[in-house]
């Protein structure tokens, strides 16, 4: 007989009145990596028609048990219990948690059709490989999607389409390796797009009609080298993060359409050097880390323009020395004074040019 570890999975429903939807993706529930996980926020079902917790108790075990991950295999559950109830900037909404004890594979195939109103939707640590339209049909009322630390390697082009509200989506910790950024085309309220601890090493096309993207991060995937259009319709990106990557060199105009760019990580690559127009259309840059590269040569005219700099991180490369780091590294407090500039020049043209 064939044997296998059964995982407890967790599955936690929070209830929530469905008026405070607009600030419920502003909420963050973490999981702990090493625990099957699955949470929902359904805003259908508020305080109202679930004032008791034993009502409550009794409508979503006998929803829970609707779940099905295929035509013939529904979830195993055991009874329901409601753990405690939660309020957070004139938000409530009551935790509960179902065990399930066996392995997920495959996504249920009708969340939408239990949960019509879902609002946040967290699926981590199962063994999912594959996500596509059907996993997220008709979610048109979705805010936020967690899918951290499951095993996917594969995202069709057309499977985030409906998700048309959805303000942030996490698929950090999978297997991803080469990413098709069309995939994100139809969700053009996305905010916050997380693909870290993936192992990306190609990004085909650009991330395209993503113009509310205020943050991207592809912190420790494989990436060698990046297309120099790939940024440029993220007109409101702020926050970048390509630390951690296999990155050689960056093509000139790669920040060139990103004005509002405020912080930029590119720290623990191999880049050897940076033109000296690479950021000249970056303004409004308040931090850069470029710290443990391999950079040789390294001029000051990359800073010379900007008027307000909280910090430039340089330690541990080829031709600087640990003090650079350090002296304009100031946790963001405050910005670089014309002292700070003058030493960072006159380190650079000693040791960078």
């Amino acid at each position: 007989m064939k044997s296998f570890c059964l995982l407890l999975l967790i599955l936690t429903i929070f209830l929530i009145d469905l008026t405070e939807s607009n600030n419920l993706y502003q909420q963050k529930f973490d999981n702990e990596k090493d625990q099957a996980t699955i949470n929902l926020i359904d805003g259908e079902m508020t305080e109202g028609s679930c004032f008791q917790y034993l009502q409550c108790e009794n409508e979503n075990e006998k929803k829970l048990k609707q779940f099905k991950v295929n035509e013939n295999t529904k979830i195993l559950t055991n009874d329901a219990k409601i753990m405690q109830k939660h309020k957070s900037n004139e938000i409530e909404w009551f935790e509960i948690y179902f065990v399930i004890t066996m392995e997920i594979f495959y996504f249920p195939i009708n969340v939408n059709e239990i949960f019509p109103n879902l609002l946040v939707f967290y699926v981590s640590n199962t063994k999912i490989k594959m996500l596509n339209y059907e996993n997220f049909k008709d979610m048109k009322k979705l805010l936020e999607l967690t899918l951290s630390y499951n095993q996917i390697e594969e995202i069709n082009e057309d499977t985030f389409d409906d998700l048309q509200e959805l303000k942030i989506l996490d698929l950090r910790g999978n297997k991803l390796k080469i990413l098709n950024s069309r995939t994100f085309n139809n969700i053009s309220n996305l905010k916050v797009l997380s693909l870290q601890e993936n192992e990306i090493s190609s990004i085909m096309g650009q991330f395209g009609n993503l113009k509310n993207l205020s943050t991207l991060d592809l912190y420790e995937n494989q990436l060698v080298s990046i297309p120099s259009n790939i940024f440029e319709n993220l007109s409101n990106l702020q926050f970048l993060d390509l630390s951690k990557n296999k990155l050689t060199n960056l093509p000139n105009e790669i920040f060139e359409k990103i004005s509002n760019l405020k912080y930029l990580e590119l720290y623990r690559n191999q880049l050897q050097t940076l033109d000296e127009n690479i950021f000249k259309n970056n303004h409004k840059l308040d931090g850069i880390d470029l710290s443990f590269n391999k950079i040789t040569k390294l001029s000051f005219k990359i800073f010379e323009e900007k008027i307000i700099l909280y910090y430039v991180n340089l330690e541990r490369n080829l031709c600087t020395n640990l003090l650079l780091g350090e002296y304009l590294y100031d946790d963001n407090v405050n910005p670089l004074t014309d002292e700070d500039k003058n030493k960072l020049k006159n380190e650079l043209e000693k040791n960078c040019s």
